[in-house]
């Protein structure tokens, strides 16, 4: 009897544990963009964006949500940083008269910066 309770208490706790680690990694972050910016080749409006990453088979990507609509994505390389983040934001660089682009993303509280990578470029070092 009491060996039951300690096997039903410990995959109580296991279990807990797991949705708490799933739910955690699920979650999303939010960004305010105020200017169109693009994302490959997708476009974001100006207004407030969930974002999240996912791991695929060829590495990380971000997805840019507005509600449960996906708006836009596009596959980033992390880099460490030697200290945390303090706020989201993103990066921008402004290119030959379009939109600017966005190249990077931070999240408040991590210690990564996810570089966006070019939709061609990832192609082409997929396929090789």
């Amino acid at each position: 009897m009491m060996r039951t309770v300690k096997v039903s208490l410990a995959l109580a706790v296991g279990l807990v544990v797991l949705v708490g680690a799933v739910s955690l990694q699920a979650k999303g972050r939010s960004i305010t963009l105020y200017d169109r910016a693009q994302l490959n080749e997708g476009v974001l409006e100006p207004g407030s964006y969930r974002v999240e990453l996912a791991e695929n088979s060829g590495g990380q990507e971000v997805m840019f949500y507005r509600g449960k609509h996906l708006v836009a994505k596009a596959p980033v390389l992390s880099q460490k940083q030697e200290k945390k983040i303090e706020r989201n934001s993103v990066r921008l660089s402004v290119g030959n008269g379009g939109n600017p682009r966005i190249v990077e993303i931070r999240f408040a509280g991590e210690a990564e910066v996810y570089k966006v990578q070019d939709d061609s470029k990832s192609a082409n070092q997929r396929a090789s």
